[in-house]
């Protein structure tokens, strides 16, 4: 090719394709840009919120079965007999203790979100849960993780329920 028939060339196609003489973004190209960005950005911050939403109930979950496990523990070893039940509407867990006499409050505990217990639960001097029972995530994010703790006459174990 002729070097003056390129440049000739390159002249046309930048005409045609609207480059010519052109420096910097217009004003109008600038705002659409901004208004992806900003579109991409909202759909970011609300999965970013629900991630975080999503790993604070999973915490909570998995802190009340290790919870309930050290109880167990702990009734074994001290040879004390707990009662376990949700109070405030599904937003504290309360744990009796059983004195000799009658039961008393040992702890209580503030739970984030509103859960649900099938039955008030008892661990006896031995260690073993009186019954079978589920406590289930009943807040009001639509989680979808492992939602219920499932708690069987000695074991306690995190599971999907529905």
């Amino acid at each position: 090719m002729v070097p003056g028939l390129f440049h000739l060339l390159e002249e046309k196609v930048s005409y045609f394709c609207g480059l010519r003489n052109r420096r910097a973004f217009t004003l109008i190209e600038m705002i659409v840009l901004m208004a992806l960005i900003a579109i991409v950005v909202s759909f970011a911050v609300v999965r970013y919120r629900a991630w975080i939403n999503s790993t604070d109930i999973n915490a909570e979950i998995k802190k009340l079965a290790s919870l309930l496990q050290t109880l167990r523990m702990n009734a074994f070893t001290t040879k004390r007999e707990f009662k376990i039940y949700l109070s405030n509407g599904g937003h504290t867990l309360v744990i009796d203790v059983w004195n000799g006499t009658g039961w008393k409050l040992y702890k209580t505990y503030t739970l984030r979100d509103k859960f649900k217990m099938s039955l008030p639960l008892k661990i006896t001097d031995k260690g073993i849960f009186n019954a079978t029972s589920n406590i289930i995530y009943n807040g009001t994010f639509n989680y979808n993780g492992n939602n219920c703790i499932v708690i069987d006459r000695i074991s306690v174990e995190m599971r999907h329920c529905p």
